[in-house]
């Protein structure tokens, strides 16, 4: 792609007297007068690596010739017409001089970062600033999306009750060929926050989407964020799938890749760009499907039963990461059920009664003669996140949480259950979940 840089510099630069020994020094060309030399456009430019343009110059006399160079050539290069072709991530200074004259711009070259570097999925944690390029597959598959004319912010939310200016979370830099390359805020900023991007055709139908989760140095590996729970159960993030803000994760019905926003307090859900989200609707041949839920991202799809999709599917999510599992690179949802990430670091799958917080953090905090990690001083902490039930109605929030497990069980899916209605309070290892309903997710380490 060839773009036109024109750099402006304006001043006419009358030539001095120089002395005999001066003038023995330098070259031919550089004894050449030279009026004036300018450079039309700004002193500053970025480009992506591949990115090639030119650098138009104003000289006088016109037919004078340009000696082009690059501080950096590794970084860009430049040819003996001032196009520059941008090579590597760095810094690097393009200067056209002629005669005893020169001037210069300043070349950034930007390397995104490779979000499906290592694998491929439906959603991407970031945690610093940037740009940030990601493989336009579905989920975790090396299946492509075909046909992509476009692709579209669908909505961005802080996780509290600020309604999110559209840019505020992520911003689209381009499409090319089968990657896209995105950004946070203005590259040098970020904020906490989800968003879903959708990729689509020329007729505007969505073809996949992907979530972005944005949480400012968050490494789920790194120090006290890590959480390594007992018998070897697995690596457990120590936080639910999109939790920011105020909101304490997003909720998702069993099987399906996009998320839907969380609760901030007992009255409101987190706000969004995307304002009113669509109206739920029920369950059919036509949209009770895996294909309508990837058309429809952020559509929740009610039932009178216990499954939103009209004919039931086991292997939607599973031990083996599938191309609809929700988590980021390298995680998965947990298993469950008695031989469960949580039957088997508690060493029952039966229910038990346990502590309730209370006020501001509601909830169980794991530890003492039930803990999950083999730490004394560590207690893991499951919030009453509530839950969205088969009408797209929120339920029990700071009074329950539902945690989804990847393993499905009759009509119905395992899930991991804290209950504080009532004293005592229970906790359920190996509960059993209705697929229709809206739960938070905590990934697991892909082992």
């Amino acid at each position: 792609m060839k773009r036109l840089l024109f750099l402006s510099l304006a001043a006419l630069v009358a030539l001095s007297a120089i002395s005999c020994n001066k003038d023995d020094e330098l070259s031919e060309e550089d004894n050449v007068q030279v009026y004036s030399l300018g450079l039309l456009s700004p002193s500053e430019y970025s480009a992506f690596i591949g990115d090639v343009f030119k650098v138009e110059v104003a000289v006088e006399p016109a037919d004078v010739r340009i000696r082009w160079s690059s501080s950096s050539p590794y970084v860009a290069s430049v040819s003996s017409d001032g196009e520059v072709t941008a090579l590597q991530g760095g810094y690097t200074t393009i200067t056209a001089a002629a005669g005893r004259l020169s001037t210069s711009c300043e070349v950034r070259v930007i390397e995104p970062e490779n979000l499906s570097e290592s694998e491929s999925a439906n959603c991407y944690l970031i945690n610093s600033p940037g740009y940030y390029a990601f493989d336009l597959k579905k989920g975790n598959s090396d299946e492509w999306v075909e046909g992509v004319a476009s692709l579209e912010v669908l909505w961005e939310s802080y996780g509290t009750t600020v309604i999110t200016p559209s840019g505020e979370i992520i911003r689209i830099h381009k499409l090319e060929d089968k990657t896209a390359i995105v950004y946070t805020s203005n590259a040098d900023l970020m904020h906490d926050g989800n968003a879903v991007v959708a990729a689509r055709d020329a007729d505007g139908n969505i073809l996949w989407s992907w979530h972005f989760w944005l949480c400012k140095w968050y490494n789920p590996l790194a120090g006290n964020c890590r959480e390594d729970y007992l018998n070897g159960a697995g690596t457990v993030m120590d936080r639910c799938l999109g939790s920011v803000g105020s909101m304490n994760g997003l909720m998702y019905q069993w099987g399906r890749k996009d998320p839907f926003l969380g609760r901030v307090n007992s009255t409101e859900t987190a706000a969004s760009s995307l304002r009113p989200w669509p109206a739920a609707v029920l369950s059919s041949s036509t949209t009770g499907t895996i294909d309508y839920s990837i058309k429809n991202p952020t559509t929740f799809i009610s039932s009178s039963g216990t499954d939103w999709l009209y004919t039931a599917n086991n292997g939607l999510w599973g031990s083996t990461k599938t191309k609809y599992d929700p988590c980021p690179p390298g995680w998965r949802v947990p298993d469950g059920g008695p031989n469960g990430v949580w039957a088997t670091a508690f060493g029952t799958s039966e229910p038990f009664s346990y502590y309730w917080n209370v006020d501001d953090f509601c909830g169980m905090s794991f530890g003492g003669e039930m803990p999950l990690v083999d730490s004394e001083y560590m207690s893991v902490w499951y919030p009453a996140v509530g839950y969205l039930d088969a009408g797209d109605s929120w339920k029990d929030y700071n009074k329950a949480g539902s945690f989804w497990s990847c393993t499905a069980t009759g009509t119905k899916a395992y899930c991991f259950h804290i209950d504080g209605h009532s004293y005592p309070y229970y906790a359920y290892p190996s509960f059993e979940g209705n697929r229709v309903e809206g739960y938070a997710i905590r990934c697991v380490l892909v082992e």
